[in-house]
């Protein structure tokens, strides 16, 4: 039986996530969650502030950065098979 194609999206985006780099979350952060919510204190930042975030996000069609790929430690967008 084959996969679905939403079980297979789904997969890839939760792939990456350890393999993230903090000049990763830096860039989603400085282009989108400061520009946001930027200038208001920490404290003031409320459970709608971030859904506001994440919508808006949603709203652009985000699509996470490719996952890294084990075999060459890079954004591929083929999987990397060593030489035999």
């Amino acid at each position: 039986m084959g996969e679905s194609p939403a079980r297979k999206k789904q997969q890839e985006k939760v792939a990456g996530a350890e393999d993230a780099t903090v000049v990763d979350f830096a860039e989603h952060f400085f282009k989108d969650i400061l520009p946001h919510i930027g200038s208001k204190p920490v404290r003031d930042i409320t459970a709608e502030d971030v859904r506001s975030v994440i919508w808006r996000k949603k709203e652009q069609s985000f699509e996470p950065p490719p996952a890294r790929c084990a075999a060459c430690s890079s954004a591929c967008s083929t999987t990397c098979r060593p030489a035999a």
